[in-house]
């Protein structure tokens, strides 16, 4: 800005105040739209488009310009998702304790390289940087999907201890295929 504004001086450049933008086109792309909400000065960005209209009995030319509005940004997810918060969804205390348990045996298997995860709406648990499960809160219990012994990715629903303790063994193999 300092650079044009002594390239023009006689134009009224002022460099200490904010860039405007403005974008003057007979149409805009989609893409171009959709572009802008993402533009960092996108308050100080203005579309136009224009359209020549030719007045009856006149040679004269002119101009008709419309404003376009700038789409805005998208509301972004501003919590971030907490293992504790997942766990929280779970309103039955009973599976709450089989949960928080079971994510701390997991950690156990390999405490160099697991890793939880909490992503949108689940729990991801990685061995090496790789997925061997993902675990599902449900309000009164909670599904963990993974690869079967056959190698098919299937959901487990856990609502007692007993279920826990067979999905776990497969969860295991799993994270032990991914790990080696």
């Amino acid at each position: 800005m300092e650079a044009l504004a002594r390239l023009y001086k006689n134009a009224g450049i002022d460099p200490s105040q904010p860039i405007r933008l403005f974008l003057i086109a007979p149409r805009f792309s989609l893409n171009l739209l959709n572009r802008c909400k993402w533009i960092n000065i996108s308050e100080q960005l203005y579309l136009f488009t224009y359209r020549c209209i030719q007045l009856e009995d006149s040679n004269e030319i002119l101009p008709v310009y419309s404003e376009i509005t700038v789409p805005s940004q998208p509301q972004r997810f501003t919590e971030a998702p907490s293992v504790d918060k997942r766990l929280d969804y779970i309103t039955d205390e009973s599976i709450q304790s089989l949960a928080k348990g079971f994510l701390s045996e997991v950690t156990s298997w390999k405490p160099e390289a697991i890793r939880i995860e909490p992503i949108k709406y689940a729990i991801s648990l990685k061995v090496n940087n790789r997925v061997f499960a993902y675990f599902n809160p449900r309000r009164k219990a909670f599904i963990l999907s993974t690869h079967n012994e056959e190698g098919v990715w299937t959901d487990y629903r856990v609502e007692t201890a007993e279920d826990l303790e067979k999905v776990a063994g497969v969860a295991k193999a799993n994270m032990d295929r991914k790990s080696g």
